[in-house]
């Protein structure tokens, strides 16, 4: 199942991706739905009506995570290309919430900046409290 929070009438709403349509979930974003109590289970059915993928706004996945861990120079042609020596660990740093944008959202720059390095980023949710999990809980 697919889930993005798309921008409707001045607010926001988690939908499942249906082909070429998105379906309007019952919650504000996809972290509202993570949160609720069979808030997967329900997006796996019903919705509203479906809005067209190629006309939808969509807005950050989740604009309020309580944490946001990032790995820096997680592979090894990006530690190169920096000049920097391959980490014997990760390198963790963190961000915060307010750094999130849509993927279609105008980027600012700080007045000090003239240019924009890009990344592709891989994120993981994890919906529920988790500590100490072993493979057989990370499904």
């Amino acid at each position: 199942m697919r889930l993005t929070t798309v921008r409707v009438d001045g607010g926001t709403v988690a939908a499942r991706l249906e082909g070429s349509d998105l379906i309007p979930l019952n919650h504000s974003d996809v972290g509202a739905l993570l949160r609720s109590e069979g808030g997967l289970a329900q997006a796996a059915t019903g919705g509203g009506e479906p809005i067209p993928l190629e006309s939808a706004e969509l807005a950050t996945l989740i604009p309020d995570p309580e944490k946001i861990f990032c790995a820096g120079l997680n592979y090894r042609l990006h530690a190169e290309e920096a000049g920097l020596p391959i980490p014997d660990y990760p390198v963790l740093f963190s961000k915060y919430s307010r750094t999130l944008i849509g993927p279609n959202d105008p980027l600012v720059l700080p007045s000090n900046s003239d240019k924009v390095d890009w990344e592709a980023e891989l994120c993981i949710v994890i919906g529920k409290d988790c500590r100490l999990a072993g493979p057989e809980e990370a499904s």
